[in-house]
């Protein structure tokens, strides 16, 4: 079966969801895809910005200067997004849900559950760097940008996951 949309999420969907959907979105763009991608969270209080710190560590820049190597003060996309909590019709219209911990899962499939929900790294969960500083986000994100490749390469290879 065709896969036309990605649901990524976490908890609060200002770190680790938006990031990987923007991620996730990006390649599959550079593959020739149309996959649409979304990202949404279990906990989330709606309309939160994007943690500027772990977008600017997935290539995005920032509107805030942080004293942390490579990390500069040049405008944003970061301002763009904004927080949003899973909802049901999220999960329905949704093809493949890819969740960074099982507990995720587990909320996503508390609301539906036939849904097609899997761990982004099938290794184990992708814990929440948020508010932890710069070490704990590039550690997080650089398991994040290799699981998201690995899906990436699959459903542009194969339309499949």
């Amino acid at each position: 079966m065709p896969v036309h949309s990605v649901l990524v999420v976490c908890a609060a969907n200002i770190c680790r969801s938006p990031s990987a959907a923007e991620l996730l979105a990006t390649l599959l763009r550079e593959r020739g895809s149309r996959i649409v991608v979304v990202s949404a969270g279990v906990t989330a209080v709606g309309d939160r910005p994007a943690c500027d710190l772990a977008l600017s560590l997935v290539g995005h820049a920032t509107t805030r200067r942080y004293a942390f190597e490579g990390i500069e003060d040049v405008s944003s996309h970061a301002g763009s997004h904004r927080s949003r909590r899973i909802t049901s019709t999220d999960i329905e219209t949704a093809d493949v849900i890819v969740v960074m911990e099982q507990w995720h899962a587990d909320e996503v499939l508390a609301l539906a559950p036939d849904a097609d929900v899997r761990l982004l790294d099938p290794s184990g969960d992708i814990p929440d760097p948020h508010a932890i500083g710069y070490e704990s986000h590039a550690a997080v994100f650089g398991r994040l940008r290799a699981a998201v490749a690995v899906v990436a390469d699959e459903l542009a290879g194969a339309n499949s996951y």
